[in-house]
């Protein structure tokens, strides 16, 4: 499956479209956390001139999605006679909230080291600051993240361990575009409305992310 995909992406890498650019995708590697995948580093080029390094992640059949995969518009328009753009399908939002979530409260490796994945916190009060959601949507992601990592639900959302939290998420939060929400206990007050109310099972309705409250 996941070799399949690879070849089928460098076949499409290959492809002279017409745009100017070209594609060199280099040796994959595995993804990290029990995900079965690979992530290959990809370098475009526009002429001989070098416009970005990238990488795409390629992930196996034990990946699961509840929700549809979303279309998302492109990222930088442009107008150009001659070029046509396309939009993207995206992973479900509710899908991404939930991946995050789950990989925050998880343990890692035989010594069940809590997790120190500061982005996804960052990532997760980007996201619950501007998105609507389902709360029926949302906690059938939860759940079934919850499910293939193998791990228990709290009733509320916190992270694991505050003493490692607090200066990490500080110091991504510092690297990130976000305007406000730079301390760990301003990032849980955000994220916690959102998450805890559906791990609690009070959420109801669809997430009103201008006021921070669910609305039913």
């Amino acid at each position: 499956a996941v070799e399949i995909s690879e070849s089928d992406l460098r076949a499409a890498a290959r492809q002279d479209i017409g745009d100017w650019f070209r594609f060199e995708i280099g040796p994959g590697q595995p993804l990290s956390a029990g995900v079965l995948g690979d992530r290959l580093p990809v370098t475009a080029y526009v002429g001989i001139a070098v416009w970005c390094h990238f990488h795409v992640d390629l992930v196996g059949p034990d990946t699961r999605i509840t929700g549809n995969p979303e279309q998302v518009p492109p990222l930088a328009p442009i107008v150009l006679p001659e070029i046509r753009q396309h939009g993207y399908l995206a992973y479900p939002l509710v899908d991404h909230v939930a991946d995050k979530t789950i990989a925050i409260l998880q343990s890692y490796g035989p010594e069940r080291l809590p997790s120190t994945r500061y982005k996804d916190l960052v990532d997760l009060v980007a996201i619950v600051s501007q998105s609507e959601s389902e709360a029926e949507a949302q906690r059938v992601a939860l759940e079934s993240q919850a499910d293939r990592r193998g791990i228990t639900l709290p009733f509320a959302f916190s992270v694991p361990d505050r003493a490692l939290w607090e200066p990490g998420y500080a110091a991504e939060a510092a690297r990130s575009l976000l305007q406000a929400t730079l301390t760990l206990d301003e990032a849980l007050t955000v994220v916690g409305g959102f998450l805890t109310p559906l791990l609690d099972g009070s959420a109801a309705g669809r997430w009103d992310p201008r006021n921070g409250c669910w609305v039913s």
